[in-house]
């Protein structure tokens, strides 16, 4: 793998991705856990305890600060964050550290430090797309699928037959404001920032350019509504989340932090007045939605 454009390896960065960013919703892990369960042998699953089998094991790659690696630790006898970022991870274990079956190590999602045949699940969050260099557009697909095979080869080694490799992400949050879609704005303020990489476009298509590793396959679009988190927040809140985008930390980083201020300035104005609101911080909703792709390693 290309040495990774480590946007988010920034201390900063990494708590305001940590405070901001969307915890997925309990029903993503249920799907995974359904998807799972109905690749195992039906002697393994009891209807007392459908999951956490002896000895399994949950890898979550690219796991970022831990906010969905954490929620498999009632599932699993053990789960295990990996990522290329020292901040990143400095801060999942400090917020999860108390929790006795989860930790979190350095790695490169090419070459994951678990024996042959050992892990149960595979999960990337929010995580994919990031997993390819920046490259001129005429090469993108191709070097897309190079990295991805790649990927794909190190997650066959490490999945036990019967394993699960599930990859999900969410789209950009779709605020309310007493029931008025603030979406367009949004749409707006994103297509505003030009430092968007390539790789972020993949999220639009759900990863449909992703080969599929294995036949057993289930999708659980964005568009069918199952897989939503929505909270209520305020506008600084929503500000806060769109200052962890990778476009505006890279606007920081070639412009300086006066020109991102500045973004954030004019992106909160642009709100208030869709808004027609007056009060300086409103209580808003905050809505994401998420899609999910899985795959089975067939049994042996």
């Amino acid at each position: 793998m290309a040495a990774p454009d480590l946007v988010f390896a920034d201390a900063a960065l990494a708590k305001t991705y940590q405070t901001y960013r969307p915890q997925p919703p309990p029903s993503i892990v249920a799907r995974i856990l359904r998807f799972w369960n109905k690749g195992k042998d039906s002697r393994e699953v009891t209807q007392e305890s459908p999951t956490q089998k002896p000895g399994s094991l949950l890898v979550d790659v690219g796991c970022g600060s831990g906010q969905s690696t954490h929620m498999f630790v009632n599932d699993f006898d053990q789960v295990v964050g990996v990522d290329v970022s020292p901040d990143q991870l400095m801060v999942a274990r400090q917020n999860y550290s108390h929790i006795q079956n989860i930790r979190f190590i350095e790695g490169n999602a090419l070459h994951l430090p678990f024996p042959p045949a050992s892990v149960d699940v595979v999960t990337v969050c929010a995580a994919v797309h990031w997993f390819m260099p920046f490259t001129p557009r005429l090469l993108l697909i191709l070097v897309l699928l190079l990295i991805l095979v790649l990927l794909l080869l190190q997650v066959d080694q490490v999945l036990r037959p019967g394993g699960v490799l599930a990859v999900y992400s969410y789209l950009s949050a779709y605020p309310l404001y007493q029931g008025k879609c603030l979406r367009h704005v949004m749409d707006e303020l994103w297509k505003a920032l030009e430092f968007w990489p390539p790789e972020h476009r993949q999220l639009a298509t759900e990863y449909a350019l992703m080969p599929a590793p294995y036949q057993e396959e289930e999708h659980v679009s964005s568009s069918d509504g199952e897989l939503e988190v929505s909270s209520v927040c305020r506008l600084s809140d929503l500000l806060g989340y769109i200052s962890s985008w990778s476009a505006l930390a890279k606007l920081r980083t070639k412009r300086g932090p006066d020109a991102a201020q500045q973004y954030l300035d004019d992106a909160k104005a642009k709100l208030l007045k869709e808004m027609g609101c007056m009060e300086e911080d409103p209580e808003i909703v905050k809505r994401h939605r998420y899609f999910l792709r899985m795959w089975r390693k067939p049994q042996l």
